[in-house]
């Protein structure tokens, strides 16, 4: 029965894609094609999205991440005219005699204004599922510190959000973190995230484009549940080397780019987080290690360095990413010394190499490495019974990614464009944990150690077909995946898409999506420190699986200037694994954990997303909406009810302003506000424990703040090639009390028993509410060095 399964799939995929007349599919004889790249004419960087096209438009293309792009052609005249075009860029007209290689250099616009805003970029058919947003648009919006953080401002677009004040984590239509697949030119990052979600950890000198997939995910992609967020860095500078420095409240950056030989380029950045100087200044005092004394030391820090080479028809880029937190909270409370050391870090590799093996033929290749590490100590020292006791608590966690991929992509014709291939990845996992206490220097057991390692091999194909004059696009693709540590045979991923353009600039969209997880996150408590248990699917805990459906409608208006966006999606999960006690401490959990882990759970999620968009020339931004509800449910836990997930938010809205003041002064604003997570309270309490009637049975406050940020650039004639940009900004300017956790403690009062008329001692219970972010304000000055 599988066998006939599999046969029929593959004749499914064959029989959509195998077309071989009506200009997608022609025979070599009867076409020509020319293909090439498409570059900045000053920073010879390649440019996404550029449209490629005869001069009466019936045939056209888009060039892709890489700039590249291939058109076929009918024989006929020995030259042809081309006509490339891109948003900001003077438009070009060039000539093409026969096949071949091409090399298009774009000027840009003398028109655009002096700070240049560009729109967010809805691709495939203006579908809501993908977008692509512009990242100088990104980076002129607030932020926490002043410093620029294109991954939070993500969450300004509907569908994407944080879990928490105090994470940079993202979180796509219902999902948790670990369900989105965040990738830095292919390779997987595990954590995002700096301490108290300060800052993501994706410095943003060095990123050219992010794309965010919702739904509409290609088939090339594999191994989460909700989405997909693939960042691209650039290649560099190929004129001339420039350098920026950035010095604010909260950061100091330097990065620096340019050519690299005569054929080659590299950008290269560093961050350091600016405030820990000070609180390690603070912090000296009679400071003893473990002994006395209080002191804070925190350090961030950041580092990506990419290279790329350019050859007639190759290339090959390599890059590195280092990033990571570390720190020591030290506090003295007169009878005993806290000490808590943390910290954790990202280390991530990858080599791509690309040739174009015909004009319509694209080979590329990666080797990518990834380790995500973490560790926690914690030992609080106090005297009981004339001795000196030592508590001690210890976590460490490593998972790390080898991994190697392949892909043919073919452009048999204008209107069809396939891609085959298929990638294998080597996971290893462990997590150790554990508690002691007793006196003198202590050392751990671990009641959680777990090891467990797994492969994962996949093989995709997919394609995309254009109709009736580029009025249809369907969007087809199969993955399949072995995974060694199941016994359950190959898992099947169909994705599916539609755009249909209805009338003028206005298109219907709908897609379905099948995804497969191989890891599972366990969430122990809501702290600000990255505790959760990571695990390998097996036999046991088997991968957890979804499929999502979405219908919507995409349109432009007044002259296009403004632009909408309406898209419902119904996501089902299933095979889901949590704890049994959601929120427990890692430390809480006993040495038969794996029996606390509660199996075969279900999640479903239900959403409708608006997004408006108005573009002009001294004022532009947009309002974002999303109403969703996301519930889960397990055998053992709940009583075997469905309850509302944890970040479960009915309401979750941005309303983002830009104005150019005037040519040197520009003004951005950004409103959120976000209905309150859901939390677990109890509903009465005895001399020893409480009592719950169920599962995120409340709801806290609602979330809202509003962020400002003034930025002013210009260059002084003397030093032309340098340009200065002052950023006064306000993170949070009202200063709501946004929460970020809740605990019930008791608190001691005295009453009068009204039946003795004693005073007695009574201890009532209070809900405690703690907060991060105040109002931040913060200066910043950049410098760029052309």
């Amino acid at each position: 029965m599988k066998k006939k399964r599999a046969l029929l799939s593959i004749l499914l995929f064959a029989a959509l894609f195998g077309f071989s007349d009506r200009g997608y599919g022609q025979s070599e004889a009867a076409r020509k094609v020319v293909s090439g790249r498409v570059v900045d004419a000053a920073t010879r960087e390649p440019l996404l999205y550029a449209a490629v096209s005869s001069l009466d438009a019936r045939t056209v293309s888009y060039t892709d991440q890489t700039g590249r792009f291939v058109l076929n052609y009918p024989p006929g005249d020995t030259e042809v005219f081309l006509r490339v075009s891109h948003v900001g860029y003077r438009d070009t007209t060039i000539a093409v005699g026969g096949g071949g290689e091409l090399f298009v250099r774009l000027r840009q616009s003398a028109d655009l204004p002096q700070v240049d805003v560009v729109a967010a970029r809805i691709v495939n058919g203006n579908s809501g599922s993908i977008v692509s947003p512009s990242v100088p648009r990104l980076k002129n919006l607030p932020a926490l510190g002043g410093e620029t953080d294109v991954l939070k401002s993500l969450t300004l677009l509907p569908g994407i959000s944080t879990g928490l004040e105090g994470t940079a984590n993202l979180q796509i239509r219902g999902g948790n973190p670990s369900q989105t697949h965040i990738l830095l030119d292919g390779v997987t990052l595990y954590n995002s995230n700096h301490l108290g979600g300060f800052l993501s950890s994706i410095d943003p000198y060095g990123v050219k484009n992010l794309t965010v997939y919702k739904g509409g995910v290609p088939a090339r992609y594999g191994g989460r549940l909700s989405g997909v967020l693939d960042i691209d860095l650039r290649e560099g500078r190929k004129d001339k080397h420039t350098e920026e420095f950035f010095i604010g409240t909260a950061t100091l950056r330097a990065g620096r780019e340019g050519p690299l030989g005569e054929r080659g380029s590299y950008v290269a950045s560093g961050r350091y987080s600016y405030p820990t100087l000070i609180l390690n200044a603070l912090g000296i005092g009679n400071y003893k290690k473990g002994t006395s004394g209080n002191r804070n030391l925190i350090g961030m820090q950041d580092l990506t360095l990419k290279a790329a080479w350019q050859y007639p028809n190759a290339s090959l880029a390599a890059h590195v990413l280092l990033t990571g937190d570390n720190g020591t909270l030290q506090s003295e409370t007169g009878f005993s010394v806290l000490r808590d050391a943390f910290g954790w870090s990202t280390q991530a590799a990858g080599l791509q190499y690309a040739t174009q093996l015909r004009p319509e033929l694209r080979w590329e290749s990666g080797l990518v490495l990834s380790r995500y590490g973490y560790r926690f100590d914690y030992r609080e020292t106090f005297i009981r019974d004339a001795a000196e006791v030592r508590t001690a608590t210890r976590q460490r966690t490593a998972l790390t990614d080898a991994a190697l991929r392949s892909a043919l992509r073919w452009y048999p014709g204008n209107a069809l464009t396939l891609e085959f291939g298929g990638n294998a990845v080597v996971r290893q996992f462990r997590t150790r944990a554990g508690t002691t206490d007793g006196p003198g220097t202590l050392d751990p057991e671990s009641t959680i150690d777990d090891r467990n390692r797994a492969a994962e091999v996949a093989a995709f194909g997919q394609g995309k077909l254009r109709l009736v004059d580029d009025r249809i696009q369907l969007n087809g693709g199969l993955r399949l995946v072995d995974y060694s540590a199941t016994a359950g045979g190959l898992f099947w991923e169909p994705r599916a898409s539609l755009s249909a353009r209805l009338f003028g600039d206005w298109y219907l969209n709908a897609g379905y999506d099948r995804h497969t997880q191989f890891v599972h996150q366990l969430t122990t408590d809501l702290a600000l420190l990255p505790s959760d248990i990571w695990l390998l699917a097996d036999p046991d805990i088997v991968p957890s699986r979804s499929e999502q459906v979405f219908v919507g409608i995409a349109g432009a208006f007044f002259n296009r200037t403004v632009r909408l966006t309406v898209e419902g999606f119904v996501k089902e999960m299933s095979d889901l694994a949590a704890l049994k006690e959601p929120g427990v401490g890692i430390f809480s959990i006993p040495e038969d954990w794996k029996n606390t882990i509660a199996v075969g759970g279900s999640g479903r999620v239900r959403g409708l997303e608006f997004f408006l968009e108005k573009e002009g020339e001294r004022l532009s931004g947009w309002l974002a909406y999303t109403y969703s509800r996301s519930e889960r449910r397990y055998t053992d836990i709940n009583r075997g009810n469905w309850y509302r997930y944890t970040f479960d938010r009915p309401h979750d809205g941005a309303l983002v302003l830009e104005y150019n003041i005037d040519e040197q002064w520009f003004f951005s604003g950004a409103f959120i506000y976000q209905s309150g997570q859901m939390v677990t309270f109890p509903v009465a309490a005895t001399a020893d424990y409480f009592i719950y009637d169920g599962i995120n049975n409340a709801r806290v406050p609602d979330y809202h703040r509003l962020d400002v940020s003034f930025r002013k650039r210009w260059v002084n004639d003397k030093h032309p090639n340098r340009t200065h940009e002052l950023i006064l900004s306000a993170y949070n300017l009202y200063s709501n009390a946004n929460p970020v956790d809740f605990r019930v403690e008791p608190r001691r009062e005295t009453a009068v028993d009204p039946r003795t008329g004693q005073t007695v001692l009574i201890d009532p219970y209070r809900t405690v509410q703690t907060s991060l972010f105040p109002i931040v304000p913060s200066v910043g000055y950049k410098l760029t060095i052309d």
